[in-house]
């Protein structure tokens, strides 16, 4: 199912917990990186890390099980959304 970026913090975005879903974004590393297993993905292009959206429903969290090409731009992937796991 493809969600928008409107739909984080919805119903509609809840009811797809534990499913696959695709949403389009802009892939966001600290330090910059052309592949990575861990980044931010984002509705829009960041100039750099300062610029990253503040409010937790314009951010998703990836973790890849290898690293992901993030030289291309933007980026649509299918990931299976969780709920956010507490740090140890």
């Amino acid at each position: 199912m493809r969600l928008s970026w409107h739909d984080l913090g919805t119903q509609r975005a809840d009811r797809q917990d534990g499913r696959t879903i695709e949403v389009a974004g802009w892939p966001v590393t600290f330090p910059p990186s052309k592949a990575a297993g861990y980044f931010l993905l984002t509705p829009s292009m960041s100039c750099c890390v300062g610029c990253l959206p503040r409010h937790p429903l314009t951010t998703i969290e990836v973790f890849a099980d290898s690293d992901i090409d993030l030289t291309g731009g933007t980026l649509r992937s299918e990931i299976v959304p969780g709920k956010p796991h507490p740090s140890p």
